[in-house]
């Protein structure tokens, strides 16, 4: 019971900051809140899984953060092609996530 208190009020404080800055009119918001989840997911299969593949695990999920800062950075408009690499990103991004999802737990 102390450990699950404990662990949720250091959810409330990681969370708090990220929730404050929520907005509901922006896509952004959308993919802070998913790249939260993830940084979190990545974390715990780095230090505290019990799984063998843990590490497997958590390279999966840096995998979507890295494509979800991309998205976040937005800076598709400087660069050649820019609406088709952002297209390319948010493909690889879902498609990523539907592929490993289901095994991102411990």
């Amino acid at each position: 019971m102390i450990r699950q208190v404990k662990h949720g009020v250091k959810n409330l404080i990681h969370w708090f900051p990220v929730i404050w800055k929520n907005r509901e009119y922006d896509h952004g918001y959308f993919l802070l809140i998913l790249a939260t989840k993830l940084e979190l997911m990545e974390e715990y299969f780095r230090t505290k899984s019990h799984c063998m593949d843990g590490d497997k695990q958590a390279n999966d999920v840096k995998y979507a953060i890295l494509l979800i800062n991309r998205l976040i950075k937005d800076d598709y408009w400087e660069k050649k092609n820019g609406d088709y690499l952002k297209k390319q990103d948010y493909d690889s991004l879902f498609k990523h996530i539907r592929k490993h999802l289901e095994s991102w737990w411990d």
